[in-house]
């Protein structure tokens, strides 16, 4: 199995700087009519594409806010300089920045850091998930006591609303607590951590998905498409599960 070291080393040392460096929103603009944007996305953003192209100027880039068509071809970088920008932007301390290395789709190196309680959570391929040099792993949960969360409802997809609403009603009746957190850095580190027992997220968006995918992986989290089946980047969305009994009663209320 091929080493990352040298991959995550970076990956760890730029996210983390990245996230200690700009501290201040700035101005906050409208992304779209039901999301926004903030100097300081578009600071960290630029401040990880900088490094990346300097250490690996042959790696593509795919970026949230300036280049986010890049297609998953060979060796791409995902950035999401802050993960949660509404929470952000209103003072709502559940926000991340992240990064993660992909080979052909596939993540090899997720870094995640959470700035507020200073949290830094890495994994790497065959390598273990970790949270500041401490291993991770996922919880042992049944579900009358598990606590999932969910990503962002769609505005834009309304099949994806509808599904989601069903879903969220279906397991209400199954576990003990559903949650939203508007962010997934945040989920799959709480998954990774065992603070919640699965996750639930409605996005093709690799800059989203793809560090916490492999860290909660790592963690031994069971991933897999919103059917149950292998999971892809076409997929229309993720289910991550402390085991496959709660993977599967999540993908039967689907």
């Amino acid at each position: 199995m091929a080493s990352y070291e040298k991959e995550l080393k970076f990956a760890v040392e730029t996210v983390k700087k990245a996230g200690q460096s700009f501290k201040e929103a700035g101005t906050v603009s409208e992304k779209s009519k039901f999301d926004l944007v903030t100097e300081r996305d578009l600071k960290i953003e630029e401040f990880i594409k900088a490094a990346i192209k300097e250490s690996f100027p042959e790696d593509s880039i795919l970026a949230e806010e300036t280049m986010s068509r890049t297609a998953l071809a060979g060796r791409t970088w995902t950035v999401d300089p802050i993960d949660g920008t509404v929470n952000m932007a209103k003072g709502l301390p559940l926000y991340g920045v992240q990064c993660a290395l992909l080979i052909d789709s596939e993540p090899v190196v997720g870094v995640i850091y959470l700035p507020i309680v200073d949290m830094l959570f890495c994994a790497s391929c065959g390598g273990g998930a970790y949270r500041d040099g401490e291993r991770l792993l996922v919880s042992d949960c049944e579900p009358r006591k598990a606590s999932v969360s969910f990503g962002d409802f769609s505005h834009a997809r309304p099949d994806d609303f509808t599904d989601q609403h069903r879903m969220v009603y279906l397991l209400s009746t199954q576990v003990a607590k559903l949650r939203m957190l508007g962010t997934a850095a945040w989920d799959f580190a709480a998954l990774a951590s065992g603070w919640i027992d699965a996750t639930v997220l409605f996005t093709r968006n690799q800059w989203d998905l793809a560090p916490g995918r492999l860290i909660a992986s790592e963690a031994g989290a069971v991933v897999c498409d919103l059917d149950g089946g292998e999971y892809s980047p076409s997929s229309r969305g993720i289910i991550a599960a402390c085991d496959k009994d709660m993977a599967k009663l999540i993908s039967e209320c689907f």
